[in-house]
Protein backbone atom coordinates (compact mmCIF):
# COMPACT_ATOMS: atom_id res chain seq x y z
CA UNK A 1 0.00 0.00 0.00
CA UNK A 2 1.42 3.38 -0.99
CA UNK A 3 1.64 6.36 1.33
CA UNK A 4 -1.12 8.06 -0.65
CA UNK A 5 -3.38 5.03 -0.20
CA UNK A 6 -2.64 4.99 3.52
CA UNK A 7 -3.41 8.72 3.74
CA UNK A 8 -6.72 8.11 1.95
CA UNK A 9 -7.57 5.24 4.31
CA UNK A 10 -6.85 7.41 7.36
CA UNK A 11 -8.86 10.32 5.96
CA UNK A 12 -11.81 7.97 5.29
CA UNK A 13 -12.22 6.97 8.96
CA UNK A 14 -15.47 8.59 10.12
CA UNK A 15 -15.57 10.84 13.15
CA UNK A 16 -16.18 8.82 16.31
CA UNK A 17 -14.73 5.63 14.82
CA UNK A 18 -11.25 4.10 14.81
CA UNK A 19 -9.20 1.64 12.79
CA UNK A 20 -6.19 -0.34 13.84
CA UNK A 21 -2.84 -0.14 12.07
CA UNK A 22 -3.26 -3.67 10.76
CA UNK A 23 -6.85 -2.88 9.79
CA UNK A 24 -5.49 -0.38 7.31
CA UNK A 25 -2.74 -2.60 5.92
CA UNK A 26 -1.62 -5.78 7.66
CA UNK A 27 1.55 -6.12 5.62
CA UNK A 28 2.97 -2.68 6.41
CA UNK A 29 1.88 -1.52 9.86
CA UNK A 30 5.08 0.51 10.32
CA UNK A 31 4.26 2.49 7.16
CA UNK A 32 0.88 3.38 8.63
CA UNK A 33 2.62 4.78 11.72
CA UNK A 34 4.99 6.84 9.57
CA UNK A 35 2.15 8.30 7.52
CA UNK A 36 0.05 8.80 10.65
CA UNK A 37 2.78 10.99 12.15
CA UNK A 38 2.67 13.23 9.05
CA UNK A 39 -1.11 13.30 8.57
CA UNK A 40 -2.81 16.43 9.91
CA UNK A 41 -6.34 15.08 9.54
CA UNK A 42 -7.70 11.93 11.13
CA UNK A 43 -4.37 10.65 12.47
CA UNK A 44 -5.88 10.26 15.94
CA UNK A 45 -8.38 7.66 14.68
CA UNK A 46 -5.66 5.04 14.17
CA UNK A 47 -4.96 2.93 17.27
CA UNK A 48 -3.12 -0.27 18.17
CA UNK A 49 -4.83 -3.64 17.84
CA UNK A 50 -5.42 -3.49 21.60
CA UNK A 51 -6.96 0.01 21.47
CA UNK A 52 -3.89 1.72 22.89
CA UNK A 53 -3.13 5.33 22.06
CA UNK A 54 0.07 7.19 21.20
CA UNK A 55 -0.40 10.21 23.45
CA UNK A 56 -2.70 12.41 25.52
CA UNK A 57 -3.64 14.58 22.53
CA UNK A 58 -5.01 11.52 20.75
CA UNK A 59 -7.09 10.72 23.84
CA UNK A 60 -8.49 14.25 23.95
CA UNK A 61 -9.41 14.26 20.25
CA UNK A 62 -11.13 10.87 20.41
CA UNK A 63 -13.05 11.80 23.57
CA UNK A 64 -14.22 14.99 21.84
CA UNK A 65 -15.66 12.77 19.07
CA UNK A 66 -17.56 10.65 21.57
CA UNK A 67 -15.30 7.59 21.49
CA UNK A 68 -15.77 5.40 24.56
CA UNK A 69 -12.91 3.98 26.58
CA UNK A 70 -12.56 0.98 28.84
CA UNK A 71 -11.51 1.24 32.48
CA UNK A 72 -7.91 0.49 31.48
CA UNK A 73 -7.87 3.59 29.24
CA UNK A 74 -7.98 1.71 25.94
CA UNK A 75 -10.48 2.46 23.18
CA UNK A 76 -13.61 0.31 23.31
CA UNK A 77 -12.91 -1.40 19.99
CA UNK A 78 -16.14 -3.38 20.10
CA UNK A 79 -18.04 -0.09 19.87
CA UNK A 80 -15.82 2.03 17.65
CA UNK A 81 -13.59 -0.08 15.38
CA UNK A 82 -14.48 -0.24 11.72
CA UNK A 83 -13.12 -3.09 9.58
Amino acid sequence: MTHDEIRAAIAAIPEGEVRTYSGITPEARSNVGKVQNQEPTGWHRVVSKWGELKNKRQLELLKAEGVLFKEDGKVNLEEHRIP
